[in-house]
């Protein structure tokens, strides 16, 4: 297409046409429903458990440390490895189960959490 000639005639006729209540027009003129791209219901959801502990509420988000080490959900995490796991300082490498990670603070916050929670039950 030359600079400053009209769209594609395709195109063109995509455009003309209104797009349904409830749904979007892609840039493409392909029409979407809904207003988000998430591949399935509830993908962008993250799922949040609360417990009581000592009177005090605590919200976390249930399945972050399996999903941030890739275990799989019928496998069971053990506090021996956890306990191995948390002694890694901060920005230095962690060996889990084989696979090799970046200790965050975030992951250090999760895993102390972890072995918190299992030393309660």
């Amino acid at each position: 297409m030359a600079y400053g000639s009209s769209p594609a005639p395709r195109r063109a006729r995509a455009m003309k046409k209104k797009t349904p209540k409830g749904s979007h027009r892609m840039p493409d003129g392909s029409i979407m429903k809904g207003t988000t791209h998430a591949t399935r219901p509830g993908a962008n959801k993250k799922k949040t458990e609360e417990i009581t502990i000592d009177g005090k509420k605590i919200k976390f988000e249930k399945g972050a440390l399996r999903r941030a080490l890739k275990i799989p959900a019928n496998e069971k995490i053990l506090m021996g490895d956890l306990k191995k796991a948390n002694k890694t300082e901060i920005g230095k490498d962690l060996m889990y189960d084989g696979k090799k990670f970046k200790m965050t603070q975030l992951m250090k916050k999760r895993i102390t959490f972890a072995i918190t929670l299992m030393k309660m039950k």
